[in-house]
């Protein structure tokens, strides 16, 4: 299953994309529609899953390539709408 280390299924309160970017030296998350408005200005570094657990704890999983974050995405959307 693709989760962050330490993170359990029936944990997760929400889960939403990112893009990491980097700029002047930082590297970061943002999301998707900032990127989009500023992609001139950044250095895409790649996409990352962001998980929030009920506690609040934030997790992330990076991904080279947009589809294959997606595709993750979608799985574990899948399953958490199967164990609910």
């Amino acid at each position: 299953m693709i989760l962050p280390e330490g993170i359990e299924l029936k944990e997760i309160a929400r889960v939403y994309p990112s893009v990491v970017i980097e700029h002047e030296g930082v590297e970061t998350s943002v999301s998707l529609e900032w990127y989009q408005e500023k992609k001139s200005e950044v250095q895409l570094k790649g996409y990352e899953l962001i998980f929030i657990t009920k506690r609040g704890q934030r997790s992330g999983l990076f991904f080279p390539d947009f589809e294959e974050m997606m595709q993750a995405l979608e799985k574990i959307f899948h399953l958490l709408k199967e164990s609910s």
